[in-house]
């Protein structure tokens, strides 16, 4: 009963923060359980419709996330029901003019995500179209707009369409070796071809800037080629790359 309970919780809110995650267990059983060992269990039940909690990182914070996935249609276009099929097509293409960006930057200032419009390939679709349409996906966390006034893709989209994405981008996309998730901030070791999120690398290494070392060989991470994405909110400010 009680995980039947817990599911119809997750089935309800679908994204819960680690602290969540863990006072949802502790409410339906005790302050001494271990969260992950439940979650395990439940994750079995949810199997049956195709469902999994499933962790990921906040590649600023580093706080935890769970989302609730859909495992058996793990795409853009059936789990975007919300939009209008132009809507849904204009996601595709700014999600793609992100991952694709120069330079590994992960990025898409707001104005060119606008432009963007005319991709769309339908008249009707003009700017203020693209204008409402980013709104929303900012509101729904599709997207997230940094102080810069750039585009980045959010936690939850990697979480939730990390297989599609690592299909699709297989060459432009990077998980990182310690936690496994896809990268969108983070170094790449040129010499020992391991990637890590910069938070995830913060949080271990006890280095200084500005020479971070890879944390697998040692080698140092200074070339352009070591930085993924855009580094305007990281703590190595020797290594800022501008966007």
């Amino acid at each position: 009963m009680k995980s039947q309970l817990l599911i119809q919780q997750f089935l309800a809110s679908r994204y819960f923060s680690e602290d969540q995650i863990k006072d949802l267990m502790h409410k339906y059983y005790t302050q001494e359980c271990n969260y992950r060992d439940q979650i395990e269990i439940c994750n079995k039940k949810l199997e049956v419709f195709g469902l999994q909690l499933i962790k990921g990182i906040d590649e600023i914070s580093g706080e935890g996330l769970w989302v609730l996935c859909d495992i058996r249609r793990d795409s853009l276009t059936n789990l975007a029901t919300n939009y209008s099929p132009l809507e849904i097509t204009f996601l595709k293409i700014v999600i793609d003019s992100i991952i694709t960006a120069d330079d590994s930057k992960f990025s898409l200032s707001y104005h060119d995500a606008i432009r963007k419009h005319s991709l769309v390939g339908i008249q009707s679709f003009k700017q203020k179209e693209a204008s409402a349409a980013l709104l929303k996906f900012q509101a729904d966390d599709w997207l997230t707009l940094s102080q810069t006034g750039h585009f980045r893709i959010s936690t939850k989209t990697l979480i939730e369409l990390n297989t599609y994405l690592s299909e699709i981008y297989k060459d432009e996309l990077a998980s990182c070796y310690l936690c496994s998730g896809l990268i969108t901030i983070g170094f790449y070791c040129d010499n020992c071809s391991k990637s890590t999120h910069a938070i995830c690398f913060n949080q271990l290494s006890k280095q200084t800037p500005p020479l971070p070392l890879c944390l697998d060989c040692g080698h140092a991470l200074i070339t352009p080629n070591c930085l993924i994405g855009s580094f305007d909110i990281e703590p190595f400010a020797p290594t800022k790359r501008e966007t």
